[in-house]
């Protein structure tokens, strides 16, 4: 699956959500921002999207600056992530369950989220 094609499954998921806002970066060109940004039930997030678990490994290239500003956006309280196939559903099922447990009073931290998260990458 390409980048591509990826996104567009992460836009159709987020645009299902109901007090779901997002803006989507469409410009190659502004380097280190998250290809998604957005707010869900009060929660902000930034999503670097990547068309495998292999590329948010690498340790050079313009993923150094996507991770050191996706780390930025998580130290002010954002859900920074990067999101693959591999860790999407573990995605969604976590954003779920913050929906709903919102709902009822109840947050999470969103470090915890982003540990969640990043435990399948």
């Amino acid at each position: 699956m390409t980048e591509a094609q990826f996104k567009k499954q992460v836009v159709a998921y987020l645009k299902d959500l109901n007090r779901c806002d997002f803006f989507v970066k469409e410009a190659k060109t502004i380097r280190g921002i998250a290809d998604i940004i957005g707010v869900y039930a009060g929660m902000p997030f930034h999503l670097e999207l990547k068309k495998n678990l292999a590329e948010t490994k690498k340790v050079s290239g313009r993923i150094v600056l996507q991770r050191y500003r996706l780390e930025q956006a998580c130290l002010c309280g954002t859900l920074g992530v990067f999101l693959c196939p591999e860790n999407f559903d573990r995605f969604k099922f976590i954003f779920n369950a913050y929906r709903l447990d919102h709902c009822f009073g109840i947050e999470y931290r969103h470090a915890y989220l982003q540990k969640e998260i990043d435990h399948v990458a």
